[in-house]
């Protein structure tokens, strides 16, 4: 696969599945739980990744208070 198609699958799964494990980390749900209990195509790594996005997101706004 091309740089190009690798990009744009990249693209694709951060579209459609980021917002989703956002979502439901933000609503106390593991990266396990989330692993265990919906079928998105993202790896363990990458869930993790978005985890630790939502942490520092989250400390950004308590921070702010």
């Amino acid at each position: 696969m091309g740089a190009f198609e690798d990009a744009l699958q990249n693209f694709v799964k951060g579209f459609a599945y980021t917002g989703a494990v956002k979502h439901l980390l933000n609503r106390g749900y593991s990266v396990e739980r989330i692993m265990k209990e919906y079928d998105y195509r993202l790896s363990r790594e990458e869930i993790e990744k978005i985890a630790e996005e939502v942490r520092l997101e989250n400390e950004g706004r308590e921070g702010k208070k």
